[in-house]
């Protein structure tokens, strides 16, 4: 495979990763703000959402009209954070690889390309929250079934997969860091318990994890149940000790290598290998855990991995 393709592939998988993390972000988030008691609370969860978009605090000028940020957030094609970019940004690959994919992947990313670019703004900006980001999910998953089912699950499959898997790490990461910032900006007003834990929850209905962390812990959602189950559950298909596991075989696949003592300690094996058996041990109900240092970390090594894939597979 040449080393453009297998880059092509490996950022579909990334950026159809962010796309997908945005919409429910976007679309969880806002909603939210029906249940909340707060007169602000639209305006707080308008700035977390920037925030989880661009990696910057917001400026008032920024927030002063609803629908402008909104637009900005989902369908500004000049800006490189935006649903609409990302979404571009994956047609753009899968055309460069259209002889390693199969007619129905293609067309799912064409499908969802279209739906995006001809999607009204006005009536976003107004009454198209709900309907937009739900149709960007329905459309990625379909992009998931078709990836899993209609091509060989050769090299090209697998670096689709690794892309998925190491931005999922990633927006998890993000998602867990937005939600302890949040909750800090709120104990400096004074807010109580419940809305702490219902920020929790709120983290766990965007990665659509609330089922499934209640069937486990049986009590409400609160920092550290809400961390060990997406950081360190092994069943999980969005925790990020799942997503690090599939990362380290899907590796493995492409390299046709085998996690062994002496490997080399700069290869992806190894500190892929290493990150997961760290998070997979994790005791939560220690007091010595930071959980802000251990996102940090995570996210630190995504960076390492990302780079060590490009000098090893792309450059």
């Amino acid at each position: 495979m040449l080393s453009r393709h297998a880059s092509y592939l490996y950022w579909t998988g990334r950026y159809q990763e962010r796309a997908d993390y945005l919409a429910r972000y976007l679309q969880v988030k806002y909603f939210s703000t029906m249940d909340s008691t707060l007169l602000d609370y639209k305006d707080f969860s308008l700035r977390s959402i920037l925030f989880m978009t661009s990696g910057t605090i917001p400026t008032k000028e920024m927030m002063s009209n609803e629908g402008d940020v909104l637009w900005e957030i989902a369908l500004n094609p000049e800006s490189s954070t935006s649903i609409i970019s990302y979404v571009n940004a994956v047609r753009d690959n899968m055309q460069g690889v259209r002889n390693l994919i199969s007619n129905e992947i293609w067309e799912s990313v064409n499908k969802n390309y279209h739906f995006t670019n001809n999607y009204n703004p006005e009536y976003f900006r107004t009454r198209g929250l709900y309907e937009f980001t739900h149709g960007i999910q329905e459309n990625i998953t379909s992009f998931h079934a078709k990836l899993d089912s209609t091509i060989l699950h050769d090299d090209a499959w697998a670096f689709i997969k690794i892309g998925i898997e190491i931005e999922r790490i990633y927006q998890v990461s993000r998602c867990l860091i937005n939600t302890l910032i949040d909750i800090k900006a709120l104990k400096k007003e004074g807010q109580s318990q419940a809305m702490e834990n219902y920020h929790w929850l709120v983290t766990l209905s965007t990665l659509e994890a609330t089922d499934m962390t209640r069937k486990l812990f049986r009590k409400t959602a609160q920092l550290e149940n809400t961390c060990e189950f997406l950081i360190s559950n092994l069943d999980f298909p969005r925790s990020i000790s799942f997503c690090f596991d599939s990362f380290n075989s899907l590796v493995r696949k492409i390299k046709n290598s085998s996690v062994q003592l002496n490997e080399d300690k700069n290869s992806l094996e190894f500190k892929g290998s290493k990150i997961a058996s760290y998070l997979k041990y994790l005791d939560y109900s220690e007091d010595n855990i930071d959980i802000n240092k251990l996102l940090d970390y995570i996210q630190s090594q995504v960076m390492v991995l990302n780079d060590i894939i490009h000098k090893e597979f792309f450059d």
